[in-house]
């Protein structure tokens, strides 16, 4: 396995450790809005340098989602979701957490 490769498999266990910390997160009342959103921009995050990683694409160090998706996008390379709808639908699942 290529070192990229390897670099691609260590992250997304991390992108899973994250959304395993989010859903219980997302269960509590207790926590607050910013730690729930950390953790799930942090998955994103992971999930589209997996991606960079997987096609082999390099990129400097950055937590700019917007970035990643862009460098993905510059070389052909279709993101699941653009970052205004992850915002959006992020923003209404948390929203209604928050409403009771």
């Amino acid at each position: 396995m290529t070192p990229q490769l390897e670099e691609a498999k260590a992250m997304l266990r991390l992108a899973d450790r994250d959304i395993a910390a989010l859903t219980v997160l997302c269960n509590s009342a207790e926590i607050h809005l910013s730690i729930i959103c950390f953790h799930a921009q942090q998955a994103i995050e992971k999930c589209f340098k997996t991606a960079l990683f997987c096609h082999f694409i390099e990129f400097r160090r950055t937590h700019d989602l917007q970035r990643l998706a862009d460098l993905l996008s510059e070389r052909g390379v279709q993101a699941p979701l653009s970052i205004p709808v992850l915002f959006c639908c992020g923003m209404t699942t948390l929203r209604s957490k928050w409403k009771t």
